[in-house]
């Protein structure tokens, strides 16, 4: 039998695997493994989805004993208590891509330590690592949700082992690849604006649509009324959302002006969601009106706002196909991807703007808020999104 091996990390890419797994799993002659990361550990367990993490491959890896040594020491300091994720497997993952950092150092420890120091987990790439594992598996195809650390070494891996590599893209925009892959994407916007970059080349693209942005339409009626009476939504005028992001840095002037925003309108319910990798500091120090979020299912918040405010998270647009005015801040640094030139969001450069941003979205007759509901019209995810990556999934698996 076939199998297609998965790699990732939480938020929303595991979100895309748990909305095409079953499909997977019903695939004639195409068996599902998934290597979860991190946080995506909890949305599996969630739904009863079956992974590996690393720990599984510990056994198998050359150096499994020096590298689990290696992440016990590292998860002294590097393990977050709150996150809900098994100490032990915060370990391996740290261990993993440690010590494959240090292997492509010469075994330079003075080198690998200082470059961990500098960068953190964005140094980690386990390619050694990964073919070791993929050798193990012997996968039909590779399937992947993002290009970063382990999902990125799984690819140069795959390419290396001559293994197929679908990469289900879940932005607008793409970096060039380090390795070569099938890809699938939301719309022909993206399919055309992917298909201009240089680097592209003869890639396949094919458009598919985005699992989870489908999946986010297909709301329960009985769980969005029970979300509506959890946050006393009868009680609000309005509900605005602030999507966040790990170590973006408009937070540090967002937050403030949102808190600013909830004391003057007390009227307003005011949800920041967290990403799955954050915490919240300040759980007290906030209005009554505040609510900060961080494992409840983001698409009945949104449903249940009326506004939501982002940087370039994937949850932004998610918040535009379920019909919710977007506003994207762009307060120190141009926006890796920016919604508003999608004619989806409107665009702040100062914190001091969003008030009256927000109040030109809230007001349906507005021309700020006539310009995004044409935006969304034309702005559309295709539909059977998870079938037709499955399909794409199945016509590229070898063997």
């Amino acid at each position: 039998m076939k199998k297609a091996f998965i790699v990732s990390y939480g938020g929303g890419h595991a979100n895309i695997i748990k909305n095409i797994y079953r499909q997977l799993e019903q695939a004639d002659g195409l068996m599902p493994t998934i290597l979860a990361l991190t946080a995506s550990v909890k949305i599996y367990d969630r739904e009863q989805i079956p992974y590996k993490t690393y720990c599984d491959y510990l056994p198998v890896l050359k150096a499994g004993k020096e590298i689990a040594k290696l992440g016990e020491y590292l998860a002294a300091t590097g393990y977050d208590e709150k996150s809900g994720i098994p100490k032990e497997q915060i370990a391996a993952y740290l261990g993993v891509g440690y010590y494959d950092g240090l292997v492509d150092c010469g075994m330079d420890e003075e080198k690998m330590k200082q470059r961990y120091l500098e960068e953190g987990r964005k140094v980690f790439c386990p390619v050694h690592a990964m073919k070791e594992i993929l050798e193990y598996e012997r996968p039909s195809v590779v399937v992947l949700t993002s290009g970063v650390r382990s999902e990125k070494a799984a690819g140069i891996a795959a390419n290396k082992l001559g293994i197929p590599v679908v990469r289900i893209v879940d932005h607008l925009t793409l970096a060039p690849l380090p390795y070569k892959a099938v890809l699938c994407v939301m719309n022909e916007t993206v399919k055309e604006a992917l298909e201009k970059q240089e680097w592209a080349g003869d890639t396949k693209i094919f458009v598919t649509g985005q699992p989870v942005f489908e999946d986010d339409l297909r709301l329960d009626p009985g769980k969005l009324r029970e979300t509506e009476k959890k946050f006393r939504r009868d009680q609000y005028k309005n509900v605005i959302i602030y999507l966040e992001q790990p170590d973006y840095e408009d937070q540090q002037l967002l937050e403030p002006e949102f808190m600013n925003l909830a004391k003057k309108n007390k009227d307003n319910l005011y949800i920041i969601k967290l990403h799955p990798n954050q915490s919240w500091p300040n759980m007290e120090a906030r209005p009554e009106n505040v609510i900060v979020e961080r494992e409840y299912e983001l698409k009945y918040l949104l449903a249940m706002s009326d506004a939501a405010i982002t940087g370039f998270s994937t949850s932004g647009m998610e918040a535009a196909f379920l019909g919710k005015p977007l506003i994207v801040t762009e307060l120190f640094h141009t926006l890796v991807l920016d919604y508003s030139d999608y004619g989806i969001a409107v665009k702040i450069t100062r914190a001091e703007e969003l008030e009256k941003t927000l109040s030109e979205c809230l007001d349906g007759d507005s021309e700020a808020s006539k310009r995004l509901a044409e935006g969304r019209r034309k702005f559309q995810n295709r539909k059977n999104a998870a079938e037709n990556v499955v399909r794409v999934i199945e016509e590229n698996a070898v063997g």
